[in-house]
């Protein structure tokens, strides 16, 4: 049960790591965009 538990949290933490991996990514586009402009 403690190992199910552990992959989960495991999991949640792999999520939010990507969602704010991809939100960098964008801001850093955003940045580049505005400097084109």
């Amino acid at each position: 049960m403690d190992e199910l538990r552990e992959i989960a949290c495991n999991c949640r933490n792999w999520t939010n790591f990507k969602n704010k991996t991809i939100d960098a990514i964008e801001y850093q586009k955003e940045l580049q965009g505005y400097e084109e402009e």
